[in-house]
């Protein structure tokens, strides 16, 4: 396998874990549950490495079984995105602390 694969592989692995799919890899989207199939496509748009993600009635449709996961999922990219920008921020401000 080429490198580029590998790294494609690796990331959508990466993905799939951190919506809880993790252990679907192998299945086809259309055998996954709905409330599934909604993390599968923000797996998809996280792929992208948007700088925004807009969700449209992401829960409709869904159990409130699937809701609760939705929402987990939802939860934890905030919470990624929170710890990102903390980083990005404190780098930002070791970097100009040394000009004052």
């Amino acid at each position: 396998m080429k490198k580029e694969e590998e790294r494609i592989l690796s990331i959508s692995h990466d993905l799939l874990s951190f919506v809880g799919l993790g252990e679907k890899a192998s299945w086809t989207s259309t055998k996954l549950p709905i409330g599934q199939q909604k993390a599968l496509e923000i797996a998809l748009a996280l792929a992208t490495e948007p700088s925004l993600l807009m969700l449209d009635e992401p829960a409709a449709g869904l159990s409130e079984f699937e809701i609760d996961d939705l929402k987990k999922v939802i939860q934890k990219i905030k919470d990624k995105q929170r710890k990102q920008y903390r980083q990005n921020a404190d780098s930002q401000c070791n970097y100009f602390s040394q000009f004052c």
